[in-house]
């Protein structure tokens, strides 16, 4: 026997510690007497995925696949700096006199950078012990003044000790590398149509595996960063038809924001327990235990922390430097 089954569910958000609506979705199932798990009250007892199309049909006329964002995207600076095999090379443009400097950026906290000292940039012998690397250069005027005309951020992966030319021992090999890249706000299908390269690049020379028919517990990045980094929930998720309801881990939004999180359950923490050199990248500063004033983690999460980077790039007073946004904006456009 099938019947018709209607429900709503209704979306919500901590925001500045204030719980506020965002979505109600009314939803419509037809099922069968035997999907109805009788002792939990739940109807739907197993999730029925389907492999769906990329390019069916019906979505064609939405899908616009000559766009290009970068078409019209003009470098404003030239990048004269280069950071390789741990190295600083300078290219000056012709008829120029200039100098250099540069420095190492350290992640003290979550929102702060240790700076080093300035040190004058020696082409191709230079060799900063650290990730992130910020340099300037001054151009020499008519006037016979040098005057700041350049500034740019390079990073790499500095390790103390390099690796060793000899074989790895076989043990090594039982450990394998661990790479879990997110790409936020966008879905499988839409990943597959609009960056078929990446895609292909990753399966393909990489072996890697997509975490197909992923799904969310909440609204925006945060609640579902902390389920899959933590293994722990913001909000409670509200029983439904498809789900018996759980409670939240924490009892409110300080509980997970206003108080630091090095204590917490984060599975970078497992793998350096298990002897893994870690590495956290994320794009922006108010990544994903910052973002709306969380003060997230006091010390560095990770061996290697891109923290540094962004603070430097993205800060709102004291730190940001126009200068380094125009280097960057042929990197990152704004769109």
């Amino acid at each position: 026997m099938q019947r018709s089954v209607d429900y709503d569910i209704q979306y919500t958000d901590t925001i500045n510690n204030v719980t506020q609506y965002i979505d109600t979705i009314n939803n419509s199932y037809t099922i069968n007497d035997n999907d109805i798990n009788i002792e939990d009250d739940i109807l739907f007892d197993y999730c029925k995925l389907y492999d769906l199309d990329p390019w069916d049909s019906s979505i064609l006329k939405h899908l616009n696949p000559s766009q290009n964002l970068m078409k019209n995207c003009k470098p404003k600076v030239p990048k004269i700096t280069k950071l390789e095999n741990g190295f600083i090379f300078i290219f000056p443009q012709p008829n120029t006199s200039i100098l250099c400097q540069w420095r190492c950026l350290f992640p003290k906290s979550d929102d702060s950078i240790k700076y080093g000292n300035w040190t004058i940039a020696e082409n191709g012998t230079s060799k900063p012990e650290c990730d992130i690397i910020e340099i300037e250069c001054r151009k020499k005027e008519e006037s016979g003044t040098f005057k700041n005309f350049y500034k740019y951020l390079h990073h790499q992966i500095y390790r103390e000790d390099p690796p060793s030319a000899e074989m790895p021992s076989t043990q090594n090999f039982v450990k394998p590398d661990v790479f879990v890249i997110v790409i936020d706000s966008i879905s499988q299908s839409q990943l597959i149509r609009s960056m078929p390269k990446t895609v292909h690049m990753l399966r393909e020379y990489y072996e890697s595996i997509p975490f197909r028919h992923l799904n969310k517990i909440g609204i925006n990045s945060r609640p579902n960063g902390f389920a899959m980094l933590l293994g722990k929930t913001i909000n409670s998720i509200s029983k439904s038809p498809m789900s018996r309801g759980h409670e939240a881990d924490y009892k409110n939004y300080h509980e997970y924001c206003s108080k630091y999180l090095d204590g917490e359950q984060f599975i970078g923490f497992r793998y350096q327990d298990d002897g893994y050199i870690t590495m956290m990248s994320e794009d922006w500063a108010k990544g994903l235990f910052n973002w709306q004033n969380c003060i997230g983690f006091k010390k560095k999460l990770t061996d290697h922390y891109m923290r540094p980077f962004q603070l430097q790039y993205e800060a709102s007073s004291g730190i940001r430097d126009k200068d380094i946004r125009r280097g960057y904006e042929k990197v990152f456009p704004t769109v």
